[in-house]
């Protein structure tokens, strides 16, 4: 898992998971680390651990929704529009929602995609296909040149199937 990184491409799964991660993060730290004492009129005291549990779930947060972004098709500035009070909500939203790209962006391949999965299906066919290929051809036969490309008249002459 990259979730310290911000390049690359992240499904609707692995944002939601990340987000509610960062999310439990910053409850656990502001439970441990923060302290009110009533006795110095409610003032708020922080830890300094508290401030780096804080940063870490931000970074955690934000570099998954950079690549939320990413497998939408859009730029990680995207994200900006949730500072905006309405249509922040709607940003936050249409990140989650929308599904990603089937098909490689700029950004990079799908994750873990049907697309991925059957583009990598189809090399790995490919490539068998080409094994099962030079496994049956035989270069003493003659319709085999001799750089391996076949000679399609001798092919076909040796088929024995009439034009």
């Amino acid at each position: 898992m990259e979730f310290l990184t911000f390049s690359g491409r992240a499904g609707r799964l692995e944002y939601l998971g990340f987000a509610v991660l960062g999310g439990f993060i910053h409850l656990i730290n502001a439970l441990v680390f923060i302290d009110t004492d009533p006795a110095a009129g409610g003032a708020l005291f922080t830890s300094p651990l508290y401030l780096l549990g804080f940063v870490l779930a931000t970074v955690i947060t934000w570099s998954s929704a950079v690549r939320r972004c990413h497998d939408i098709g859009r730029s990680g500035f995207f994200l900006l529009w949730q500072f905006v009070p309405i249509l922040g909500i709607a940003a936050a939203l249409f990140v989650l929602l929308v599904t990603g790209d089937d098909m490689k962006n700029r950004y990079g391949p799908p994750p873990w995609s049907v697309t991925n999965r059957a583009e990598k299906r189809a090399e790995l066919e490919r490539a068998s296909l080409a094994v099962a290929i030079e496994q049956q051809v035989k270069p003493d036969q003659e319709w085999v040149t001799d750089d391996g490309a076949f000679d399609m008249d001798g092919l076909w002459n040796d088929s024995g199937i009439s034009r």
